[in-house]
């Protein structure tokens, strides 16, 4: 039977980066010893370099020294070794409880140097976005901060979410002025505070096919839901679709002054909470005319 590693060699490119953390190929590369793996990938990194290549790489462990040579070694070694590093930078996408982990033997100034030679000799979009990550999560000096400047509209919006406290408001545009991208229009606001609303525990911010159990669980915890009479036990054994589980909920509260509500997210989540009935036109008017790329929000009956 032909070796995984040697059969690895006889097929495309393509293919062989796709099954490159195939089991048996893994445990080919496991029984050559970290050295002897990262000296194999080292050797036959081929194009196209996908995220298999850093993963592998990574796995065994190479010391600051052997990333650092790989990135300066060529285009291929580098987008590995780069993709390497990203692996211990917490996700910049959602909320991510990772600690920043760099290579043994690396530090800020190290990684910075070669992320600056990386993009000097092989420059390229796919590295221009590497590096601005690696660059937040392990920042030369203060990290730096974006100047924020949340629309009135929208603060108008935050007040309503988050209350009139300023200590909340603060801290969200905190979150922001430290985020890797600020944001950039209204839309990019508005995510932003609905995320962080979802972090307060304000809000419950599901996906349309999220489980009702879960959902439920959520929507249960909210401020907002205190108080109100809903049978939450039935509710969480739902076999319909979402929206049906929202119309339940709603069939509820009919007699309360309070209703499950969407504010529009502009995708296809939801964005849950209750709030007063008679505040609703007021809201979804105050929402559309902050961000106009939304539909303000409706009550979910």
């Amino acid at each position: 039977m032909m070796d995984p590693l040697d059969e690895l060699l006889t097929k495309p490119p393509s293919v062989r980066t796709n099954d490159l953390c195939h089991p048996k190929v893994r445990a080919a590369f496991a029984a050559l010893g970290n050295e002897g793996a990262i000296a194999w990938l080292e050797e036959h990194i081929d194009s196209p370099v996908g995220p298999e290549w850093g993963s592998m790489f990574h796995e065994f462990q190479p010391e600051w020294s052997v990333y650092d040579r790989w990135i300066r070694l060529s285009k291929l070694h580098c987008l590995a070794a780069i993709d390497a590093i990203l692996i211990g930078a917490p996700s910049p996408y959602f909320d991510d409880p990772k600690q920043p982990e760099l290579p043994r033997g690396a530090d800020a100034v190290l990684v910075n140097r070669a992320v600056d030679y990386a993009l000097e000799h092989y420059g390229n979009p796919r590295l221009r976005d590497a590096a601005k990550r690696i660059r937040h999560t392990w920042p030369v000096g203060k990290r730096p901060r974006h100047r924020i400047e949340i629309p009135k509209p929208l603060a108008r919006i935050a007040r309503w979410l988050l209350g009139d406290d300023a200590a909340p408001i603060r801290e969200w545009r905190d979150a922001m002025a430290k985020a890797l991208e600020p944001p950039q229009d209204e839309f990019d606001f508005w995510e932003s505070l609905l995320e962080f609303c979802r972090k307060k525990g304000i809000i419950a911010l599901v996906d349309w096919r999220e489980w009702p159990d879960a959902i439920v669980g959520e929507l249960r915890k909210l401020p907002s839901a205190k108080g109100l009479t809903v049978r939450w036990e039935a509710h969480e054994k739902h076999s319909g679709d979402n929206e049906e589980l929202f119309r339940n909920i709603n069939a509820d509260l009919a007699q309360s002054s309070r209703a499950l509500v969407n504010p529009d997210t502009g995708g296809d989540s939801f964005a849950l909470l209750f709030v007063e009935r008679a505040d609703v036109p007021t809201l979804c008017e105050m929402i559309k005319a902050a961000v106009p790329d939304v539909n303000g929000m409706e009550i979910l009956e």
